[in-house]
């Protein structure tokens, strides 16, 4: 049980009690209707996977019979690479 006012932050799989001065160097924040939301900007896969899963998540709710290829070929019609002049692959983007 975490006892209030203790902030936790749990990267990947560990659980880090986060000091204020260490929480204004790991993430950002925004204030919204009185209260305070920390985030924090990663990339990678570890990142770009639960965003994909969720969103194809939410495509079968909305239409259930969608098959694997149609999933497949939504997201290749519906991507744009980050930098068009860059050749794919490579080693920032990978397939991009």
């Amino acid at each position: 049980m975490v006892a209030p006012g203790l902030n936790i932050n749990a990267p990947y799989n560990s659980f880090v009690d986060i000091t204020e001065s260490l929480r204004k160097e790991l993430t950002d924040r925004v204030q919204h209707n009185g209260k305070t939301y920390y985030y924090t900007a990663q990339s990678g896969t570890s990142m770009a996977a639960p965003v994909v899963a969720g969103t194809i998540a939410l495509w079968l709710q909305a239409k259930p019979d969608l098959t694997p290829e149609e999933v497949l070929d939504v997201i290749a019609h519906t991507s744009t690479r980050p930098e068009p002049d860059l050749s794919y692959p490579n080693t920032t983007y990978g397939y991009g």
